[in-house]
């Protein structure tokens, strides 16, 4: 088991050992990392949809003057 540590971030106490910060401070780091994750995510998908739109209309445009 850790020892007794102050948080960096709100100076509460915590157990060291298990993470760099308290379980609150941890939850608000998680939900910031969902947030960038959900936004990636999205414009990942978006940027795939275009790529592909981009490509149909290229192939579309060879095929057909071929």
């Amino acid at each position: 088991m850790g020892d007794l540590a102050n948080c960096p971030r709100c100076i509460a106490n915590f157990i060291a050992g298990t993470a760099a910060v308290c379980s609150q401070c941890r939850s608000k780091e998680e939900q910031g990392f969902q947030k960038v994750y959900a936004f990636m995510r999205k414009k990942h998908e978006w940027l795939q949809r275009k790529k592909f739109k981009l490509l149909r209309e290229f192939l579309k445009d060879k095929l057909g003057n071929s």
